[in-house]
């Protein structure tokens, strides 16, 4: 009886831990799907405060769409920006294992 009952909560453990994985799974199709993001997803993805999302968009570095006080980012907004953003290794793999 008691090696049933851990087996039957040992099961449960494992679903919940499907159940888990599955609502991850979903929240990342979600977002991966998403056309527009609200400041708080952005801050959430790039884990940047406010005050540097603000800094962003008023240097120029990222579009955005402002109605009223929120502001709105595309996907292609946060694609430039992460074009614009990005530097080249200047070391190849080859190079960098050689050493």
């Amino acid at each position: 009886m008691e090696e049933r009952d851990q087996n039957i909560t040992s099961i449960l453990k494992h679903i919940k831990g499907l159940r888990k994985d599955i609502r991850e799974m979903r929240k990342s199709m979600d977002s991966a799907s998403k056309m527009v993001f609200t400041n708080q997803e952005i801050m959430e993805q790039l884990d940047v405060s406010t005050a540097v999302l603000k800094k962003w968009r008023d240097s120029g570095l990222l579009g955005y769409s402002q109605i009223n006080n929120k502001y709105y980012y595309s996907r292609n907004d946060i694609l430039e920006f992460m074009q614009t953003t990005h530097y080249e290794a200047f070391v190849t793999r080859k190079k960098r294992y050689a050493d």
